[in-house]
């Protein structure tokens, strides 16, 4: 994901928060909670999370994951009375969390964790 270089509107932004709050510019960052940060001159800024994806991907020991291109098949419902094997909720639930996390950049996830999202009452 790239977000586009607004430097004027930045800078405008910083000069009325100091009046709020204090600022302290630390420059740029390279990392911040799993998203990593590349900047690209006259382009803006390149948001990447592969890192934190592999990490993701480590933890719940999905090694054997195929990318697929289409995420969801038409007309296929979710329920609470579909038959499936019994997950763990506990695991389930910190996945979920992590896709969440991970939409930040991945925005072809979005709907899908939003409609797994809808029954982690009963995972």
């Amino acid at each position: 994901m790239i977000i586009g270089n607004h430097s004027l509107k930045i800078v405008r932004i910083k000069e009325q928060l100091k009046h709020i709050i204090e600022i302290i510019n630390l420059g740029r960052i390279p990392k911040y909670l799993g998203v990593q940060f590349v900047y690209l001159e006259n382009i803006g800024i390149l948001i990447i999370q592969q890192e934190y994806s592999m990490e993701v991907l480590k933890q719940f020991k999905i090694s054997n994951y195929k990318p697929y291109h289409i995420l969801i098949i038409e007309g296929v419902r979710l329920s609470k009375e579909m038959e499936i094997d019994i997950v763990d909720p506990t695991n389930c639930r910190q996945l979920v969390k992590k896709l969440i996390h991970l939409t930040i950049t991945c925005l072809d996830v979005v709907y899908v964790v939003g409609v797994v999202s809808r029954y982690m009452s009963e995972p």
